[in-house]
């Protein structure tokens, strides 16, 4: 997959060369696959029981209760994709860009609470990932000192 990269080269703009690195840096997502499996559980339940208000209920707390340990399961392998591609690209500016916009066009907080990030985000923060970048160019700085 690395020569996959090479053979990318410069033909191609940095925010696709990035896009690629971030998903060659993720690992397979069990967590999301449970998510997908409870979430499909709930659904069937609710579209194919007639009082489903009674047999969802007890099926909705447990899902809500497991939602911000996969949510943060998931940030973890999203910040490790950003690892990835910081590391694959070697271009931090290029990443900021990139994330400033995807930030201003999905309207998403820049850093937004802590209850609202354990709840609902499954991604790292914007702040989150600028410093993830800012401690890549200081840490490759550092090798050439």
């Amino acid at each position: 997959m690395g020569q996959d990269l090479e053979k990318l080269g410069a033909s191609v703009p940095d925010p696709a060369r990035q896009q690629h690195a971030q998903e060659y840096g993720k690992p397979q997502r069990l967590g999301s696959l449970i998510e997908l499996g409870i979430g499909s559980l709930l659904l069937l339940v609710l579209l194919f029981t007639p009082t489903s208000a009674t047999l969802a209920s007890p099926l909705v707390f447990p899902f809500s209760v497991l939602q911000p340990a996969l949510n943060w399961y998931n940030r973890r392998i999203e910040t490790a994709a950003d690892e990835t591609v910081l590391v694959l690209s070697d271009n931090p500016q290029a990443f900021v860009s990139s994330m400033t916009k995807l930030t201003d066009q999905n309207l998403n907080q820049a850093e937004p609470s802590r209850w609202v990030k354990l709840l609902f985000y499954d991604h790292p923060t914007y702040n989150e990932r600028i410093k993830l970048a800012r401690n890549y160019i200081s840490r490759r700085d550092m090798k050439f000192i």
